[in-house]
């Protein structure tokens, strides 16, 4: 019932993202939405991503093109990390919906306490849970996924936004057993403190969030109703080679992250592959999965802006 046909993959990807611009065709309810997703977070996650990519709102005319090269982005590319300090302003956390607050809840890795932000409606009946999952050098405050917390805020659904440890550069983050029970423990305080279904528990990233989405869905399948992974990272051993050759920050992060360089035989290999998507995935053979990636053939095809 929440599961939605991903009817616009069928269709020519560079039409369809800008029509999704222009009519929002690509994500309309009546055009099936995108995976596994209710078009309306799809919507919302393509247009935090979009604006957190070009830094703009999406609705300004100047700044369309870019969303095609985020629907088109090369596969395991994190995107640009947009950053916002979670201020109170009357009550309200800066760049994010009013009714979002931020809470503490523990971890069961280590018995921390460990932030979020949260919105739970005032209800006595089950509502589906959307876990939202920040990208590769954010943490929990970072604003691309507001749009999915309003959708949330409108549907009546519960909604968390869980650190795990923040941005992936130390051996604590980056896929590592305490990010891992830091998201499970967020799903178990959202259904203690609020009427959540656990029959409708939903999780979703984008770049860094879609590698611990993807990530997650091999390491705990049967919390999930569907997983929606959007550019996401499966190989941290191949991240960081491509990263070197493309001189990219993201392989000091995960020499950070492991303990070293992962050449062939090293322990910092072995804590690649530990903490990597593929060696996990196989687990979630029977859970939908939303996968959005694909090659970079699109700067052939957009001026750049």
């Amino acid at each position: 019932r929440d599961l939605v046909v991903a009817g616009a993959a069928r269709r020519d990807l560079y039409e369809h993202a800008f029509a999704a611009v222009e009519r929002d065709a690509l994500l309309r309810d009546d055009d099936g939405g995108v995976g596994f997703l209710p078009a309306g977070v799809a919507r919302a996650l393509v247009v935090g991503l979009a604006e957190q990519h070009v830094g703009g709102a999406v609705d300004d005319p100047f700044r369309r093109q870019p969303l095609l090269v985020l629907l088109a982005q090369c596969a395991a590319a994190p995107a640009a990390d947009n950053l916002t300090k979670a201020e109170t302003d009357q009550g309200t956390l800066k760049g994010w919906p009013s009714g979002v607050r931020e809470i503490t809840y523990l971890s069961r890795a280590d018995h921390t306490d460990q932030p979020a932000l949260f919105f739970a409606p005032a209800t006595d009946r089950p509502k589906p849970l959307l876990v939202a999952l920040h990208s590769w050098s954010a943490d929990y405050r970072q604003t691309s996924q507001a749009p999915m917390a309003k959708w949330c805020i409108e549907q009546g659904w519960v909604f968390i936004h869980p650190n795990f440890r923040g941005p992936n550069k130390r051996p604590e983050a980056t896929g590592s057993e305490l990010a891992v029970q830091d998201i499970l423990s967020a799903v178990a305080y959202a259904k203690r403190v609020a009427q959540v279904d656990s029959s409708r528990v939903y999780l979703v990233g984008g770049s860094g969030g879609g590698y611990a989405a993807l990530l997650m869905a091999g390491r705990a399948p049967e919390v999930w109703a569907a997983v929606s992974a959007w550019v996401p990272i499966t190989d941290l051993k191949a991240w960081y080679f491509e990263s070197v050759r493309k001189k990219r920050k993201y392989a000091d992060d995960i020499v950070k992250s492991v303990g070293g360089i992962p050449d062939d035989g090293t322990p910092a290999e072995a804590e690649c592959r530990k903490r990597s998507v593929l060696t996990h995935l196989a687990r979630a053979n029977d859970l939908p999965l939303d996968i959005n990636a694909a090659l970079c053939l699109i700067r052939q095809l957009v001026p750049a802006v």
